[in-house]
């Protein structure tokens, strides 16, 4: 592979390099970045142009089981399924790591993914069939987040990772908003030609696995921690790590109780609003599709340089908070009737969304050194997997009124389940400010050693 020459510049990519250094924001993000580190984010930036709106499908593909193909509400279930509890899987993309380059733990699932979407075309009519696919693309999507967040630490040094991941998030976030526009346009104007869109999705992971396969990298490529012959012993000996250390056990806690209320209630927000409020498509794909992209790259880079200069325990525990106002909304307007909370409740969903997704993905970085960020990070997204299995599920017993397909009707809440939710946020946000304010104490002693 060729290298970098001195002034950070890839042979490769010289002139379309110096082209996109004319735009201004990314110019001033690329020289923040030592010189050999600026190629890196070249093309982290083309791949992100590319594949990095993949997430849209999963609100999107609720919409066309819902207002299209007027599937049951338990493809919609199984879907919210996969698309937490995939990443039960980290461990195993986790030791991988240690034995494949890790760049190709990305470049291998995007290529494998636009095949899945591709294959739509073969019965495009079936709830089964597209809920079949998209759950496959949900499911190779672990393997790609496992490697881009390892693929960080390889890239950039520690002080400049919030720089670079804000700035990578918000173009995965202008793909997302470029797939939500198609997706207003196709699912209002064509609808029956739904599958157009998943092509059109299927295209970006091409070019986002072909930009992967042009990043230079300047250290080495895996991570020895993780490189035992079976992936167990690895995520056994991680485990036990993770329980002796009490910072991030406790920023785990909080995490995996702030995550119970999205896993178990969002996914049934294009629900609430077309069987229980009979509003129009045009509505539900504003407020499940559009609202939530346009506002996440508006806001994205901003929460960039805010988290640059917070710790994520307090950065979580404000999104906590904002979740909290998204909660009440739905649960207001979906018990009134309302359509004005969702749109609202949306909108500051969207906005902790744009930064949580920074402190997601870097969040794990903060409690460990280079050598455990594989781990660490393989934790992180294992446990956001163990209440996404089980979670979606559990809200849809409490959410519809009538038989759950287990040998019992289900609790027929309804709206109310966004209370629930609620109650989760705020104790979520309560362990958070605490586990801040501990920090803060013992800072001046970890500064000392």
């Amino acid at each position: 592979m060729e290298e970098p020459n001195e002034r950070g510049d890839h042979p490769r990519g010289d002139s379309a390099s110096r082209r996109l250094s004319r735009f201004a924001p990314f110019d001033r993000v690329l020289k923040s970045l030592p010189a050999k580190r600026r190629p890196g984010l070249y093309y982290e930036t083309l791949a992100n142009l590319g594949s990095g709106g993949i997430v849209r499908l999963f609100p999107v593909t609720l919409v066309i089981l819902e207002t299209i193909l007027d599937a049951d509400l338990v493809y919609q279930m199984i879907i919210a399924s996969v698309f937490y509890g995939a990443n039960l899987t980290s461990p195993f993309f986790t030791w991988l790591s240690g034995h494949l380059r890790v760049r190709w733990l990305v470049i291998g699932p995007l290529f494998l993914m636009a095949a899945a979407l591709f294959a739509i075309i073969i019965n495009p009519q079936s709830p089964l069939f597209l809920t079949i696919l998209v759950s496959l693309v949900l499911g190779l999507r672990v393997s790609a987040r496992v490697g881009e967040m390892n693929m960080f630490r390889l890239l950039y040094p520690d002080e400049h990772v919030s720089t670079a991941v804000g700035w990578t998030r918000s173009m995965a976030a202008m793909s997302g908003l470029i797939l939500t526009l198609a997706a207003w346009a196709w699912l209002e104007w064509a609808p029956e030609y739904y599958w157009g869109l998943l092509w059109f999705a299927g295209v970006g992971m091409l070019f986002g696995g072909w930009a992967y396969t042009r990043i230079p990298t300047h250290r080495k490529n895996f991570y020895s921690g993780t490189r035992s012959r079976s992936p167990f012993p690895a995520f056994f000996r991680g485990m036990k790590e993770f329980w002796g250390d009490k910072r991030f056990l406790r920023y785990e806690l909080a995490f995996f109780i702030v995550g119970i209320g999205n896993q178990m209630a969002m996914y049934l927000v294009p629900n609430v609003l077309n069987e229980q409020m009979g509003v129009s498509r045009t509505h539900i794909n504003l407020i499940a599709v559009v609202i939530p992209s346009v506002t996440i790259i508006l806001t994205a880079p901003l929460w960039g340089r805010f988290l640059a200069n917070q710790t994520p325990m307090l950065a979580r525990g404000v999104f906590s908070v904002m979740q909290t106002f998204t909660f009440s909304l739905y649960a207001y307007g979906g018990v009134t009737q309302s359509l004005w909370p969702f749109y609202l409740g949306t909108l500051i969903h969207a906005c902790s969304v744009a930064g949580g997704s920074i402190n997601w993905l870097t969040g794990s970085f903060y409690f460990a050194g280079p050598e455990r960020s594989a781990l660490y990070s393989g934790i992180h997204v294992f446990l956001t997997g163990i209440r996404g299995v089980m979670v979606p599920i559990i809200g849809r017993m409490i959410y519809i009124d009538g038989p759950t397909g287990f040998g019992f009707d289900g609790l027929g809440q309804g709206a109310w389940i966004f209370t629930i939710c609620v109650g989760f946020s705020v104790v979520a946000a309560a362990i958070f400010f605490y586990a801040q304010i501990l920090e803060l104490k013992l800072r001046p002693s970890r500064s000392s050693v």
